[in-house]
């Protein structure tokens, strides 16, 4: 990050299973660094939990590289969903009901993996391959990551 662009502590994390439990997102993301505050939603007392398909969580990091460091987890399949892991626009975890309104990615319109990662779906027949490859990656595969469904 240049010096003229903004530093947030925030990281949005979005397609979180229903089935995952408050301790152990945090446990996730307390490998990466040193967590100020932590928010899960919907909330396991909302009264309208069971019409959600997924969880959402802002981490608030002590450090901002955490929130860089942390980017690297989207579309590690946690459970059984692929997490999305974006900074939110702002360093204020919102409260339940906002969040809830605006639940979508923090950044609107903007690609949630970097340009130089592509993912293609290869469909075998009695399956897909689902293929991650870093473009910046060395060496032979270029950081290929393999997936088959």
């Amino acid at each position: 990050m240049g010096a003229d662009e903004p530093r947030f502590r925030v990281l949005h994390v979005s397609n979180i299973s229903m089935t995952a439990t408050r301790e152990q997102i945090y446990q996730l993301f307390a490998f990466i660094g040193r967590i100020d505050e932590f928010k899960i939603y919907p909330s396991d007392n909302h009264p309208q939990l069971s019409t959600f398909t997924q969880k959402f969580a802002y981490v608030k990091f002590e450090d901002q590289k955490s929130v860089e460091v942390a980017q690297h987890l989207t579309n590690t399949v946690f459970i059984d969903r692929a997490l999305v892991c974006i900074p939110s626009i702002s360093d204020t975890i919102p409260d339940e009901d906002t969040a809830l309104k605006t639940g979508g990615p923090a950044w609107p319109g903007q690609r949630q993996l970097p340009p130089n990662v592509v993912n293609q779906i290869k469909d075998l027949g009695d399956g897909q391959q689902m293929t991650t490859t870093d473009q910046c990656g060395k060496g032979e595969d270029k950081g290929k990551y393999l997936r088959i469904k």
